[in-house]
Order: C-alpha cells, then structure tokens, then sequence
C-alpha cells in the first residue's frame, strides 16, 4: 500500500465513522425513548434495531475500508491462520441485512396506515434475509468452479436483494407520504423529503451495483469514490431521523467525534 493508498483510506474510514456515530446515536435515542415513554407500537422496537444494524453496519465498513483489499477474500488468513478481515467483512453485510428486514417490517407500524403484516409475509421476508445470511458463510456451496468465483456469485445475490428490499421500502413510503415539515412530533411520519433522501440514496446503491457489475469486482473498498458513495448514503438515510431529534442528535455526535479525533491523534 503506497502512501497516497494510506491517505485515501484513512479518509475513507473517517468518512464512514460519520453515518456510523449518527446511526449508533439515533439506536441510543429511540432505546431512552422506548424506555422512558414505553410506546405501545411494535414500531419503536424495531427501529432501534434498524439504527443499531446500520450503526454497525458503517462501523466495520469504517474498519474495512483499513484492510487491504485481499484481506477480504476468503482464502486470506491473517498472522493466527484465521480470515478474521472476511469475517468481519460478511458480519457487515449481515447487519445490513438485519436493517433493512427490520425497515421493511417497520414500514407496517407507521401511524399513517398501521397493519401488521400477515404470517406468509414475516415467513417469507426473514426467511429469504435468513438464507442470504446464511450464504454469506456457506457460499462455497455454491455450484462456481472455484471459492472466490463462489464468493462472487453471493455478493450479487447479497446485492440484488438489498437493493430490491429497499426499492419495496420507498415505494411502500411513497404510498403514505405526508405533506408538511420536518419536527419533532413527525417522528414516525413520512414526508416528501424523506422519500426524495431514500430515493437519492437508492439510485447511489443501484450505481454502486451497476459499476461493480460492469467491473467484475465484487470489492467496494478498491474504489475511493465507491467508499465515498456508501459514507453519502448512509448519512443522507439518517438525516430524516437526525433532524427530528437535531439538538439531542447533534450534541452527542459532536462529542463522540471529538472523542475519536483525541483517540486518532
């Protein structure tokens, strides 16, 4: 790795540790609002998980985007003959998975048209996150003549079905949209804002998908503008919530930054 290689992925990392601290703030939030006010609504249970899966989720696309792109691979092992760097490289897709199952469920809570889903749809939404999961670490069972041909295979799987996942949770928003302002009553209701951020950030994924479809990599971190892409949609899909809740929000991100900047140096 050359110096000017370092650089990039020292920015790169800064960069995804913003959505990260906004995501973990946002899980700490909507846990003190859930303790504190105990919501009836199965809503503000899943939404904890939806921020806490994400806030993970940039986090160890933070730490990834340090290792070096064949660390990532699954037949790379590090200094104790572990692929530690894979591991925790499909730990994030997994928690990606985990959020947007969770959105997707969420979506059926919100006050506008509140209707839980039916038994086939949870049977066939958390099974078909669970088997992609689950691929994420038997995907050697995939018929590819050899395990990175494979492991290529279940990343397009991965990210077809996220991508699909979401265009179902913009298009279930743009149903229910509401007219009006961002505020803090507005917590749980979708405005035309909101649907404009998550669409912006649906076309950044389905860019992202098209490049690496047309590059063959199966690797986000090798490009620097693609790390930029993931850090800009994961900050502009918590803006709708971070504005609600600005100057609790704002506060304790300040804060953390500061504290990681103190830690870096």
């Amino acid at each position: 790795m050359t110096a000017d290689d370092g650089i990039r992925a020292l920015a790169g990392a800064a960069l995804c540790l913003i959505p990260a601290l906004l995501w973990t703030i946002l899980c700490e939030r909507t846990l003190w609002i859930v303790r504190t006010r105990r919501p009836r609504s199965r809503l503000y249970v899943l939404l904890p998980v939806v921020c806490g899966s994400l806030g993970a989720h940039y986090l160890l696309c933070a730490l990834l985007v340090l290792v070096p792109p064949r660390a990532l691979m699954p037949s790379a092992r590090d200094v104790l003959g572990t692929p530690l760097a894979f591991v925790l490289s499909q730990l994030r897709d997994v928690s990606l998975l985990a959020a947007v199952v969770a959105g997707r469920h969420l979506m059926h809570y919100l006050p506008e048209r509140e209707q839980p889903p039916s038994r086939a749809w949870l049977w066939t939404t958390y099974g078909s996150a669970a088997a992609v999961a689950v691929l994420a670490f038997a995907f050697p069972l995939l018929p590819a003549p050899d395990e990175e041909s494979a492991f290529d295979a279940y990343r397009r799987v991965f990210e077809v079905y996220v991508l699909l996942s979401q265009v179902a949770v913009v298009a279930f928003g743009a149903r229910i949209v509401r007219r009006g302002a961002w505020g803090h009553a507005g917590l749980t209701a979708i405005r035309h804002v909101d649907v404009v951020l998550f669409g912006a950030g649906l076309i950044g994924m389905g860019l992202g998908l098209l490049v690496r479809l047309a590059t063959g990599s199966s690797d986000w971190t090798r490009s620097f503008w693609l790390v930029v892409g993931t850090a800009l949609i994961g900050t502009l899909a918590s803006v709708p919530f971070v504005v609600r809740l600005l100057g609790e929000v704002l506060r304790s991100f300040l804060v953390l930054a500061a504290l990681v900047v103190c830690v870096a140096l």
